[in-house]
């Protein structure tokens, strides 16, 4: 019986641990183009669902020992938040090359007016002088 409730427990505190990540994730700014804060949400809500059941099934084998339970997986959820994430992420990457870029692009084509704006004033000094 000891076990048991040191099994319960420890599933709690992974289950308190996922479930902080998550909302952190939800309170993140809602101007937040990248999260899919929807999908996020309803992965949120089955996660929620499945541990309202699983805890079901704790207190069910606290006060029947001998029968077998099987909890319900989040892993499923879990998986779609990650790959959310993890989306979220290369755009976001790909958004900050894309503005590296414009940056250097933007450096260039500086150096290459100041190089025209040269060159036409030597020739225009040139003739001036000649």
């Amino acid at each position: 019986m000891i076990e048991l409730q040191d099994q319960v427990e420890h599933y709690k505190r992974c289950y308190h641990y996922l479930e902080n990540q998550v909302q952190e994730l939800l309170l993140t700014d809602k101007k937040n183009t990248y999260l899919n804060l929807d999908l996020i949400s309803q992965q949120y809500e089955l996660i929620l669902s499945k541990n309202a059941h699983n805890l079901d099934l704790f207190k069910h084998k606290q006060t029947h020992p001998s029968h077998p339970v099987e909890l319900l997986t989040i892993a499923a959820f879990v998986d779609v938040i990650n790959e959310e994430i993890v989306r979220a992420n290369e755009q976001i990457q790909q958004h900050n090359t894309f503005i590296e870029n414009r940056v250097d692009e933007g450096n260039k084509l500086i150096t290459q007016i100041w190089d025209f704006i040269w060159s036409e004033n030597q020739q225009i000094m040139r003739n001036m002088f000649v």
